[in-house]
């Protein structure tokens, strides 16, 4: 019997390990957020521009730099926007706080 009881005192113990244990760190998680926070202060030191709607009335922020894109607002000639970037014929822009992307070919960009 006190073999017996030995076991028995001892299951708890284990039980209490089982529950302690924490799981496995994944690391391609841990590296994801170390990516994301060096990009994120790589865009912070990107140099912003603004830009006047020149060459046309009428200029549609689209939702993609897409021609097909869903159009989010509508500029007109002399607005003046933030440009945040440039890629394949686009701007990523920003006007009254709605951002999407304008050709550039209609954009006067100025350095801020």
């Amino acid at each position: 019997m006190a073999g017996k009881a030995d076991f028995m005192k001892r299951e708890p113990e284990l039980e209490e390990k089982i529950v302690e244990r924490k799981p496995p760190v994944a690391y391609d998680k841990v590296e994801k957020v170390a990516e994301r926070k060096s990009s994120e202060k790589a865009a912070t030191n990107i140099q912003s521009y603004q830009g006047v709607v020149d060459n046309c009335s009428k200029l549609n922020v689209r939702e993609k730099p897409s021609i097909d894109a869903k159009v989010l607002t509508i500029l007109n000639k002399g607005d003046k926007i933030q440009i945040n970037s440039e890629n394949d014929g686009w701007y990523s822009v920003v006007y009254k706080g709605v951002s999407g992307f304008c050709m550039k070919e209609y954009i006067n960009k100025k350095e801020v």
